[in-house]
């Protein structure tokens, strides 16, 4: 074994314990008996988002060790293993929101026994959905998981428990810890690997100054999620339609531009060695697909049977707005990729790609607009004259900020246009 290959062995030797080190410290601070008094205490109140906030870290622990905590030990990468691997990362973060039932979260604090198990059961699902994430993405993007099983999992708990959280005990509820949570992770991980994934063919300053600009947009769009994901949300899942379409409206037309296409290249890059991402990425991001896709998902969820159980259930609206922010990342990814292997159109195209986009959205604003009575029960408990107001009141903010955003970008594609427009 030469030098440079014992020091690297030795280097990644040391990261691996880092990260063991790292988790068991944090599992031991999650489940201190201060803590747990402090949660139990809180559930006795009624206030059980506190125990959900101390599982999602246990949680987020066992992940530690499982993606990042186990060095070059070896994963399969057979399909048959990603498949499972997928099952036991969807069943897991399903099962964990058990783990927010009131009663049951009494029954644990009335039973130290229990509070033990139910802890160490906890970091082990975690550290299998480490193993898992590594078997689905590989060493290098293992780390992903760290971000979303947890955060699907407490804001999950959030939505489930919203009933019997903190909102009455703790008015700050309303602005939802657990995206705080969520975007402090995010911004960290940003932080952390940007410069890994930087333009490395660009002069030094300019490579700092592009850094220093994606980094701005991104945490800039961190602020924009939490804002839309706190307040707006509680607005729109309570009182306001208008709420709820300004809050669609950023998460599918201006988070997309701030937290996924201000990154680096070589993240897409990397993302597309993997297979599987690969292939998928291949159908939703043609430019018909990805069209018909996002518009179709914006209607679906203005009809009002759809709309009325995403503001009844939380977790459902969490659900849908994640799936509307993919299915809007892939819509607006044909106009803006820099990635060789799926390129965007022509500068022509895209005009007629806006244009296509406009009038697909336009029948369910004229119809919110028209209408002379109210769509949706929830907004109508306080005033249904006031709902009928709110609701043309949104379908105007939806047509505006729409031929903003698509005038705008057709202006910017125009501008500098050649006689090439149509070619190339």
């Amino acid at each position: 074994m030469t030098t440079r290959s014992t020091t690297r062995f030795a280097t990644s030797r040391y990261r691996t314990g880092i990260h063991a080190l790292g988790s068991a410290l944090l599992f031991a601070l999650a489940v201190n008996h201060r803590v747990v008094a402090k949660y139990a205490l809180m559930d006795h109140q009624g206030a059980t988002l506190g125990h959900a906030l101390v599982n999602a870290i246990v949680v987020f622990s066992g992940l530690w060790l499982g993606s990042l905590g186990l060095g070059a030990w070896p994963v399969p990468h057979r399909g048959r293993w990603r498949a499972l691997a997928a099952v036991w990362v969807a069943l897991s973060m399903g099962a964990t929101v058990l783990w927010g039932i009131p009663s049951l979260n009494a029954l644990i604090d009335a039973h130290k026994g229990l509070q033990v198990e139910a802890d160490v059961v906890l970091y082990m699902m975690g550290a299998i959905s480490g193993v898992a994430w590594r078997t689905l993405l590989g060493r290098e993007w293992a780390w992903f998981g760290l971000l979303l099983s947890p955060s699907s999992l407490l804001m999950g708990m959030a939505g489930t428990l919203c009933a019997a959280s903190w909102k009455e005990t703790w008015p700050a509820a309303i602005w939802r810890p657990d995206v705080v949570l969520f975007a402090v992770l995010l911004g960290v991980t940003h932080l952390t690997y940007r410069r890994r994934f930087q333009d490395e063919a660009a002069p030094g300053a300019l490579c700092e100054r592009r850094a220093f600009g994606s980094t701005a947009r991104f945490l800039m769009g961190l602020v924009l999620l939490y804002v839309v994901m706190g307040p707006v949300a509680y607005l729109a899942e309570t009182r306001s339609f208008t709420a709820y379409v300004l809050q669609m409206l950023t998460m599918t037309t201006i988070l997309p531009w701030l937290l996924v296409f201000s990154l680096p290249g070589g993240i897409f890059e990397a993302l597309f060695r993997i297979a599987w991402i690969r292939t998928l990425a291949s159908v939703l991001v043609r430019p018909v697909i990805a069209l018909v896709v996002y518009t179709g998902l914006v209607t679906a969820t203005l009809i009002p049977a759809v709309l009325q159980a995403l503001l009844t259930y939380n977790w459902l609206h969490i659900f849908a707005s994640v799936i509307e922010f993919v299915a809007a990342v892939c819509f607006w990814w044909p106009l803006c990729s820099s990635v060789p292997r799926f390129p965007s159109l022509s500068r022509g195209r895209q005009l007629f790609y806006l244009a296509y986009a406009s009038n697909f959205m336009m029948p369910i604003i004229v119809y919110l607009f028209l209408s002379t009575t109210p769509w949706y029960p929830i907004y109508t408990r306080y005033d249904a004259v006031s709902a009928l107001a709110d609701q043309q009141m949104g379908s105007v903010v939806m047509l505006g900020v729409m031929y903003v955003v698509y005038g705008g970008l057709a202006i910017r594609i125009y501008s500098v246009q050649d006689e090439s427009i149509w070619y190339a």
